[in-house]
């Protein structure tokens, strides 16, 4: 279910509160949400788990995002 790879290379994390190690992901594609929850004419097709399990890349990501938080936090 791939067709151009916009949406799965668009994905990135973000520091949304350094001091507190938060981190928001997103993607810049805009039709990302019609494939989280679905629609009337498309089924859902969920590209970020809702029940807390994240895929190993992503926990990797997310956890290097909270390392360079905290160091930047105590490094002031």
């Amino acid at each position: 279910l791939q067709d151009t790879g916009q949406m799965r290379n668009g994905f990135h994390v973000t520091r949304t509160n350094p001091g507190a190690g938060s981190v928001s992901i997103a993607t810049t594609a805009s039709y990302a949400g019609y494939h989280q929850s679905g629609t009337r004419k498309m089924p859902q097709r969920m590209m970020v788990p809702r029940d807390g399990a994240l895929p190993a890349k992503w926990s990797g990501e997310i956890a290097k995002t909270v390392e360079e938080s905290l160091r930047d936090y105590f490094e002031k």
